[in-house]
């Protein structure tokens, strides 16, 4: 991200003007959450075949399964 948008993603990444304007940003770059889920649940599908126990898992990360509920559920 650092090189993408020319920042340094360390020092400023986690703070709150910048977090509260990713989605914005992905946005632009025409990002695709539908693109990411899919690469989530294929990463999701190979640790599952593989039978790690999830502290194993590298990398992992489940926020898919809470952007699909708040797509769901928070609908406009």
């Amino acid at each position: 991200m650092s090189e993408i948008w020319g920042i340094n993603y360390e020092r400023i990444g986690k703070e709150k003007e910048f977090a509260s304007g990713i989605y914005e940003l992905l946005q632009q770059e025409k990002a695709s959450q539908s693109e990411a889920i899919k690469r989530a649940k294929k990463l999701d599908d190979l640790h599952k075949e593989q039978n790690l126990p999830y502290h194993k898992e590298n990398p992992t990360s489940l926020v898919y399964e809470l952007v699909e509920f708040l797509n769901e559920n928070l609908r406009e």
